[in-house]
């Protein structure tokens, strides 16, 4: 049987993950390990601020630099807490900069979903993957510059400066780390509200039909047009890795036959050489293809996609 493997991709599995993640810890030395996890999805930071926002954004990485109280005003801005074990990361956005939209004071069902789900995509998006966070809330500070001292930045704590662009307007979304307290930088009087965005609000119950109040039609539901519209757990998915595996032949042979190989051998296998291959992720069939030759590379040309094997139930009708 002859095997062409793309790569040496294995099944990341999240219990894996929390394994390494064990061994990496929110400190100022894994700093270069957030720049380049912050670079590496700038696009997906700008799209998921932007939407947010209200703007089509682009985000530029900065690099790293010590802590200092002065470092942030002493005015309103929009922080976003994630919580790693007993310590924990600070996203601020000023709302001097004018992009704060004025909805974050007193946000509604569908602004607190926002703000929940933009939340959840900064703790993947501007850690390494080994870092998993436990928590992670928002809330809108009063003052900036306490709020931020009340949780208590560490020694040697690192901010490091996201400069965020779009629609004429400009800002820097800063992440500060390691914050030792973060309970008390949510709940510290200097902030005009809190609410974590782990708990999303239940959906307004719809009425059945035929009930008072009840239309005829759901409501539209939005059509998702690009990867950056999926849900966050949607798009955490999309990253993990499979094997991608092209069988060129397969044949069976007795073990004496078997035993028998040696250099030079030649096995004949009962299909021609230009034959379509199968292409499978993760053991599954997905495509045909053509083998096609890519510089000095080998490769395959999809000329047809697998679709998933239908399952008929047989519905029996009840007794009586």
């Amino acid at each position: 049987m002859g095997r062409y493997e793309k790569g040496n991709a294995a099944l990341v599995t999240r219990p894996l993950l929390a394994l390494v993640a064990r061994r990496m810890s929110l400190t100022p030395e894994i700093a270069a390990d957030v720049v380049t996890a912050c670079e590496a999805n700038a696009g997906e930071l700008a799209s998921a601020l932007g939407g947010v926002l209200g703007l089509t954004a682009t985000l530029t990485v900065g690099e790293p630099v010590a802590y200092t109280e002065d470092r942030f005003a002493a005015a309103p801005g929009l922080v976003f807490v994630l919580k790693f074990g007993g310590t924990a990361l600070a996203a601020v956005l000023s709302s001097a900069s004018g992009m704060v939209p004025d909805w974050c004071a007193a946000p509604d069902a569908t602004g607190t979903s926002k703000l929940s789900t933009l939340a959840q995509e900064l703790s993947m998006l501007v850690v390494p993957d080994a870092l998993l966070a436990d928590d992670f809330q928002y809330a809108l500070l009063a003052d900036v510059q306490r709020g931020i001292a009340a949780g208590q930045p560490s020694e040697g704590a690192l901010v490091l400066p996201l400069a965020l662009a779009g629609d004429g307007k400009s800002a820097e979304l800063s992440l500060v780390w390691p914050l030792g307290n973060a309970e008390s930088l949510l709940t510290s009087p200097p902030f005009a509200g809190a609410t974590p965005p782990s708990t999303v609000p239940p959906a307004p119950a719809t009425p059945s039909a035929g009930a008072p109040g009840a239309t005829s039609s759901a409501p539209p539901r939005r059509r998702v047009q690009d990867f950056c519209d999926l849900p966050a757990y949607s798009r955490s998915l999309l990253k993990v890795t499979v094997p991608i595996t092209v069988c060129l032949a397969t044949k069976k042979q007795a073990i004496s036959e078997i035993v028998a190989l040696g250099p030079g051998s030649i096995i004949m296998f009962d299909k021609a050489c230009d034959a379509p291959l199968e292409l499978t992720i993760a053991e599954h069939p997905i495509a045909i293809g053509e083998a096609v030759k890519v510089g000095e590379k080998f490769g395959l040309e999809i000329t047809q996609m697998i679709l998933p094997g239908e399952r008929f139930r047989p519905v029996q009708r009840k007794a009586g």
